[in-house]
């Protein structure tokens, strides 16, 4: 049976884990595979626990990177005290005494994190271990376990660890050697934070609704008399007037909505900004990244919106004439009723002195997808490129988070690089002046 979780993305935070101690809970008996193992029960201070947990960590961290990175992002988990239909808990080993007693086992070299737990007062003990990556070292044991002398190599296949067969040491020698030519960029977040969407419809229909009583109740403001009328020569009802009212405040609203998203898009908390860094001597030339946001509630300006957010600030439309308003030219009018002052809402305050938005790259969306894939540029050694920034809509709740998944390539050099960063959600800082 398919294990009961997405898994096409990795497990970060302790909310994240959580889930993914609760699915292996709900998962078959045999659905540990490459990338998840469980163990139902192990005594943390003991030799016994401590060698098992060591041997797990080798062997995740001697995967390929190609097959690995077909589960939660190449990241793998070691989840103790949990199983299908069970949820024993382990005995908390403080984290430092945890790594003092599997380093020697393991080395230095493995990227490893411990992270206990909670579910219904139960504590799990979650193992992360880093994605394999091209170049990466072959983990060997660093001292006698069990019938394991120091030097084995252990490999992770389905749903078990044991000791690498030539095939598989043949597999290693290929990553190891592969350190060469290996891309040694990445992209990570200028930012790891960007703002919600504010709610625009609110304050609108807010707006709206004082707006239409105030235009019906202060349609004239003395009573004018029938000569009046027939001189300013206006022949509409009280009902055609309303029906105008009604008009007007519903392409007022259009309006507000499209100023609220043009002023949005240039709102930098609102923007996604990440950078591109050379860790290595090599230049790069040309370098490709491609951005991937698997979300329903992230999207991007394409299509219309790009029209919108391109052109200039969207005109509000005027209001009509409030009744008994005479024709151009009317003398009665600017000695009798006062003009109709419309209480229009502004953005003028809180939008940016930005002309236009730099287009450096291509935004597209799709069903419960963004993607966005930047203009190639060069990157020489030691140098940190800041990507274009890229507004999005984020309709996500503040305090939760999204993750952009990345691809990077370069001409010169053959293959391609893959990671992931997480990007966090806050509130909204762009402000409610505009309903004013």
């Amino acid at each position: 049976m398919p294990f009961p979780i997405d898994v096409s993305k990795p497990f970060r935070y302790p909310s994240e884990l959580k889930r993914l101690v609760q699915a292996v809970r709900a998962a078959g008996e045999y659905d540990e595979t490459r990338w998840i193992e469980w163990k139902r029960s192990l005594d943390l201070t003991g030799a016994e626990g401590i060698r098992h947990i060591a041997r797990q960590i080798l062997g995740f961290a001697n995967r390929e990177p190609r097959v690995a990175a077909q589960w939660a992002g190449g990241y793998a988990y070691l989840v103790v005290g949990a199983s299908p239909e069970a949820l024993i808990g382990v005995t908390q080993l403080d984290h430092e005494q945890l790594v003092s007693k599997i380093g020697p086992y393991v080395g230095s070299y493995v990227t490893w994190t411990p992270e206990y737990i909670e579910i219904d007062g139960v504590i799990a003990l979650v193992i992360t271990m880093d994605p394999p990556h091209l170049g990466d070292d072959i983990h060997v044991l660093r001292k006698d376990l069990d019938r394991y002398k120091a030097g084995t190599v252990f490999i992770r296949r389905h749903g078990q660890t044991i000791q690498a067969d030539a095939d598989e040491m043949a597999m290693l020698q290929r990553r190891l050697l592969a350190r060469a030519r290996q891309l040694e960029f990445a992209v990570e977040p200028v930012v790891s934070a960007m703002e919600t969407m504010p709610d625009f419809q609110g304050p609108i229909d807010r707006w709206a609704s004082v707006e239409r009583f105030r235009m019906v109740a202060t349609r004239y403001q003395t009573e004018p008399s029938a000569a009046y009328f027939a001189e300013s020569r206006d022949d509409r009802t009280v009902e055609q007037y309303e029906d105008e009212i009604d008009t007007y405040l519903a392409k007022a609203k259009q309006a507000l909505r499209d100023r609220g998203l043009w002023s949005l898009a240039r709102h930098r908390p609102a923007m996604l900004a990440l950078q591109l860094l050379n860790r290595g001597v090599r230049n790069y030339t040309q370098v490709g990244v491609i951005l991937t946001i698997k979300s329903d509630v992230v999207r991007g300006y394409d299509g219309i919106l790009l029209e919108l957010i391109n052109n200039d600030e969207p005109l509000l439309p005027e209001p009509p004439n409030p009744l008994g308003a005479p024709h151009a030219g009317s003398s009665k009018w600017d000695s009798g009723l006062p003009a109709h002052m419309s209480v229009r809402p502004t953005l003028s305050e809180i939008v940016p002195n930005i002309t236009g938005l730099r287009r450096e790259g291509q935004t597209s969306n799709i069903i419960e997808r963004v993607t966005i894939e930047f203009d190639p540029c060069d990157l020489r050694p030691h140098r940190v490129v800041k990507l274009p920034a890229v507004p999005l809509v984020v309709a996500a709740a503040p305090g939760t988070t999204f993750s952009v998944e990345w691809t990077a390539t370069a001409t010169n050099f053959d293959g391609e690089i893959t990671g992931a960063c997480a990007i966090s959600v806050s509130e909204s800082t762009l402000g409610d002046g505009w309903t004013t």
